[in-house]
């Protein structure tokens, strides 16, 4: 079961990194520190994670109710916050930097 788990995070991870504006993003931050481009990847995949359970899309679909205004912003970060800190154990220090890069 775990490396299932495993197996189903590496893979959605891939198709992360292969959307072509994360993957813009992501090699434009690698060129100045391979550990931001690691870090800010890390928070794209639990951003997405985060999207993908409680609102039914990825990343990269988000962005059409968020600019139509059917999913209020702050509602998304505020709640985004919550599952970082209560659901995944994160840090603070690191949910700040993780929001820091949330659209």
């Amino acid at each position: 079961m775990l490396k299932s788990s495993l197996t189903n995070r590496n893979r959605d991870g891939i198709e992360l990194a292969n959307l072509p504006k994360v993957k813009l993003f992501l090699d434009s931050v690698g060129r100045n520190s391979l550990k931001s481009k690691t870090n800010y990847f890390t928070g794209l995949r639990h951003l997405n994670n985060y999207v993908n359970k409680a609102h039914d899309c990825d990343i990269k679909s988000i962005l059409t109710p968020l600019s139509k205004s059917q999913i209020n912003v702050y509602d998304l970060l505020d709640s985004f916050i919550s599952y970082l800190l209560e659901r995944k154990g994160i840090a603070p220090g690191s949910t700040q930097m993780y929001v820091a890069l949330t659209p």
